[in-house]
């Protein structure tokens, strides 16, 4: 099971322009999730959206607990809705002992979740993955390289070239 967050969806379409890891995860039988907060922030980027559009039904969305999120936001202010939404909805599944991975890239988040034990890869941690179960080629790889060191999906240099590694 994977929870996206709104940034790594979004340098999916639309930077990297690479929806075919989201066919990877559909053809594995993976379960593809987004918050309601997440599926609201893409649809307010209407290029990003009509993309979605056609995966959208391969997506289930979560609703994590308010009152949950809300704590966090306040303890956590540094943080976003979108991103406590989606940690929220890992500790949930986490609970409920089902397995998943928050797909999340900003720092602030990454480093509660590294702190708090909650399963998560970054966009490039998530592509790695796929190349290394043959689901991305180095052609591939390559291109997602070359879409994401042009856009301004903001990412350490020796982090992204990990991917074409």
């Amino acid at each position: 099971m994977k929870i996206f967050d709104t940034s790594s969806l979004i340098a999916i379409f639309s930077e990297a322009n690479c929806p075919q890891v989201l066919e990877n995860c559909i053809d594995r039988n993976y379960k593809l999730n987004i918050t309601d907060t997440v599926y609201n922030e893409l649809k307010s980027n209407k290029k990003t959206f009509k993309k979605f559009k056609k995966y959208e039904e391969h997506f289930n969305v979560l609703i994590p607990d308010e009152e949950h999120v809300n704590k966090l936001l306040k303890r956590y202010p540094n943080l976003h809705r979108g991103e406590v939404g989606v940690i929220c909805s890992g500790l949930k599944k986490d609970n409920d002992g089902k397995k998943y991975i928050c797909i999340v890239d900003d720092g602030g988040a990454r480093n509660f979740c590294e702190n708090e034990n909650i399963n998560m890869a970054g966009l490039i941690g998530f592509l790695k993955w796929q190349k290394d179960n043959n689901d991305l080629t180095q052609k591939e790889c390559e291109k997602i390289y070359d879409g994401l060191k042009k856009s301004g999906f903001r990412i350490k240099e020796d982090l992204l070239k990990e991917l074409i590694k």
